[in-house]
Parts: C-alpha cells; sequence; structure tokens
C-alpha cells in the first residue's frame, strides 16, 4: 500500500488534481478515521471537484457518527446544505433578518416600560435585572439601550 504524507495530498489539491488528492486524504482517513481536519479537507476537494453532493454525504456520515460535531465541520456542513439548495438559504437569512428586527422591538418595548416606572428605585432594580438577563443570554445591546440603561439608573 502507498503512503502520502499530508504535504502531497494539499500540494495535489493546490494544484487542482482533485482525483489525486482524495486518493490521498481517503488513505489518511483510515489510518486516522474520523480526524476532523482530514474530513474537511476531504469535503473540500469533492467540492472543488464538483461533487457537492459526495461531500455532503461525506460530512453527513460524520455527523451522524459523532456525539458533537466540530464546528468546523458543522460551518462546512451548513455551507454545502445552503449550496445545494439556495433557496432555503434565502428563507433563513430573511428569518434572520426578522428575528434581528423582532429582538430591537422587544428590547425598545422594555425601554419603554421601564420609562414608565415612576418608583425610581424599582425601576433601578428592574433595569439591573433586564440588562443582566440581556448580557447573560449575550444579546448585543443597541446603543439606545445602554443610554437608555444609564438614565434609567441616574434618575
Amino acid at each position: 500500500m502507498l503512503t502520502f504524507s499530508r504535504s502531497e495530498s494539499f500540494h495535489a489539491f493546490s494544484l487542482g488534481c482533485y482525483g489525486k488528492a482524495e486518493s490521498h486524504l481517503r488513505q489518511a482517513l483510515e489510518r486516522h478515521p474520523g480526524k476532523p481536519l482530514l474530513i474537511h479537507a476531504l469535503g473540500s476537494c469533492l467540492d472543488q471537484h464538483d461533487r457537492t453532493q459526495a461531500a455532503l454525504e461525506l460530512l453527513q456520515e460524520a455527523n451522524n457518527e459523532a456525539s458533537k460535531l466540530p464546528l468546523l465541520l458543522s460551518r462546512q456542513l451548513d455551507s454545502l446544505r445552503l449550496k445545494l439548495a439556495p433557496e432555503k438559504g434565502e428563507k433563513w437569512r430573511q428569518a434572520q433578518a426578522h428575528g434581528s428586527d423582532a429582538l430591537l422591538e422587544v428590547q425598545q418595548s422594555a425601554l419603554d416600560s421601564l420609562a414608565g416606572i415612576s418608583e425610581p428605585a424599582a425601576r433601578r432594580d428592574l433595569a439591573r435585572r433586564i440588562i443582566a438577563t440581556w448580557q447573560q443570554l449575550k444579546i448585543e445591546l443597541p446603543e439606545n439601550a445602554i443610554i437608555g440603561h444609564r438614565l434609567i439608573l441616574t434618575e
């Protein structure tokens, strides 16, 4: 059995010799099954060789075998899915944009509600809780929320 170095595989890939690179990478995966960088490289090789469906199947198989797919492979899998079904990608982008708009509405609503609380101590307490929850959820605060938060806490 012939063996190839990693550099030979990537050299073949960089030269556009996808068949040769695929052969090298499959052989490397036989020696190191489940290795994320090799799976990623083989998936990229297949995709570049106009075999996107095969790349998708490779990554789906890795996903089925792993308890948790590494981020590198997860993103590649999502990318290949969007490439094969671009209409789903547009729906996803629209949903994300709508979600951002909805989040801003919720944040503005919370700030407006805080402004309606006349008792300063109660307003400060609730403002702190809301901001702490948003920060805990890693929700990026819009500038008007930060300014509103400062005004509420200082009034």
